[in-house]
């Protein structure tokens, strides 16, 4: 499968604005984005945490599938980010038990930190 690549700042900017677009859509009711926002950032924050230090593709992939089950996120953000770690597990060469290098951990550090600045402006 071949994937389209996108220069770094271009690919940030995507990213904010697809999550930007999925706070909104929770909706004007009282609290609605701001409780989907506090959930998004709670992810990104974990997310952040589990990719530092000895930690394989396969335990990043089931940390975060049991994160999103237990905050009761919709089965469609499920599926999206399931789909996002599966990307980065085929990226990273070797097998999937493989640990993720510290150049890894770190591209997966600045797509959480863009995550959770733009939850954070849902936050009052």
């Amino acid at each position: 499968m071949s994937l389209i690549t996108l220069p770094a700042e271009l690919g940030a900017l995507v990213l904010k604005y697809a999550v930007a677009k999925y706070i909104e859509a929770a909706g004007s009711a009282a609290g609605a984005m701001t409780a989907r926002a506090t959930a998004i950032k709670a992810i990104a924050q974990e997310i952040a945490g589990v990719s530092t230090g000895a930690v394989t593709i396969a335990e990043l992939q089931a940390f975060t599938a049991a994160e999103l089950e237990a905050k009761g996120i919709a089965m469609s953000t499920q599926t999206l980010v399931n789909g996002l770690v599966g990307l980065l597990a085929n990226a990273i060469p070797g097998p999937t038990g493989g640990l993720i290098s510290a150049a890894i951990a770190a591209q997966v550090n600045l797509v959480a930190q863009d995550v959770i600045s733009v939850a954070s402006a849902y936050i009052a």
